[in-house]
């Protein structure tokens, strides 16, 4: 069960920013599909090799990086990324991909700070949204399992939207949700240096990378900020500092 966190501080904050976009992996949720992969293995009594994740990844990879350049559609990664264990587990690789989903939800765990952060700028009457590469049912479950579901006003992924970060037509769809017309009011914050900070460079809106692992900053993308904890986010989108 999610790990609710005490009720936020009373104080009134004037916001620097009216939006807070989140992206859902190693943002607001870790994300270990090699777990979920021996998990899921596991429970049909199958072994899980490394060399079968690595044929796992890039499979996976290759069909994203399709996805996001237009290539393919969201449901040729669901009935294609399997298709090496139809025959061991007796089933399409859409079912198996159905398996994969819930056993990525069964662990999910909210990275250190989310569910305190997501709780404290609700209060504080930030309109928060979800941009984020991926399916539909993942996301909704996550949030909904770690007590996050009625905070968002805006859940945007690239299967409903056909469209995937960093791409301007992924921003374009979410802005027309949130009926936001002034850019300058919208914060992006992502782990992903091409996806969620390119993107949201390129379609005019201020960004903040979380990288908490202190990785090299790309010399041409400049996001607005850089937090290393999710707790840092909230004086950047509010005026309080605690």
């Amino acid at each position: 069960m999610a790990n609710f966190s005490a009720p936020p501080k009373e104080e009134d904050a004037q916001l620097n920013y009216d939006w807070a976009l989140f992206d859902a992996d190693k943002t607001l949720f870790d994300f270990n599909d090699k777990l979920g992969l021996e998990k899921l293995f596991a429970q049909h009594e199958f072994g899980f090799s490394e060399s079968e994740y690595q044929q796992y990844r890039t499979t996976n990879t290759n069909l994203w990086h399709d996805f996001e350049a237009g290539k393919i559609d969201s449901s040729k990664i669901k009935t294609t990324r399997f298709k090496p264990w139809e025959k061991q587990f007796n089933m399409k690789s859409s079912q198996i991909n159905d398996r994969f989903i819930e056993m990525m939800i069964e662990i999910c765990k909210p990275i250190t700070g989310a569910i305190e952060l997501i709780n404290n700028l609700h209060h504080h009457k930030v309109n928060l949204g979800m941009i984020t590469n991926g399916f539909n049912d993942l996301q909704q479950k996550r949030l909904k399992k770690n007590g996050m579901c009625d905070k968002f006003k805006i859940v945007v992924t690239s299967e409903e939207a056909t469209h995937a970060k960093p791409s301007k037509k992924i921003f374009d769809y979410a802005f027309k949700k949130m009926n936001q017309k002034n850019k300058d009011r919208v914060l992006m914050i992502g782990d992903n240096l091409d996806t969620d900070i390119l993107g949201g460079q390129k379609y005019g809106i201020h960004t903040c990378w979380f990288n908490p692992y202190n990785k090299p900053m790309a010399n041409h993308i400049l996001p607005q900020y850089q937090v290393s904890q999710l707790c840092e986010l909230e004086s950047i989108i509010t005026d309080l500092n605690y």
